[in-house]
């Protein structure tokens, strides 16, 4: 995540990716509730591991596979961080919506069929 989060920002300052290039501005909203899917995922992972280390520890002989679990939920929770960094990024970088009222644009659709009084 970290890699495509350099990538993009290298792409944007060198302008590789033109400012409101559509396929980005189309493509980072996705971009970013990927991002916070895989952010719930990992807090959710790191959550259940924890609590199964817990069980583990609490269980006789069952410290080695406890340690095991701590391990994987703090393995979880680095992703989650990461993962929420990346969702951060994505929501910095997406180009702001383009406005549905411009004044280059008829509010009613058939307007450019009719003339300027059917635009209000």
């Amino acid at each position: 995540m970290r890699l495509f989060m350099v990538a993009t920002a290298e792409m944007l300052e060198s302008g590789e990716i033109p400012p409101g290039d559509p396929l980005f501005a189309a493509l980072a909203p996705r971009c970013e509730a990927i991002g916070l899917k895989a952010y719930a995922g990992a807090a959710e992972s790191a959550a259940t591991c924890a609590r199964r280390a817990e069980e583990y520890a609490a269980a006789p002989g069952g410290e080695a596979m406890a340690e095991a679990m701590r391990r994987q939920a703090a393995s979880s929770a680095a992703l989650a961080a990461r993962a929420e960094e990346y969702a951060a990024f994505m929501r910095l970088v997406t180009p702001p919506a383009a406005g549905t009222g411009s004044s280059s644009e008829p509010r009613r659709p058939n307007a450019r069929y009719f003339g300027p009084e059917w635009t209000n």
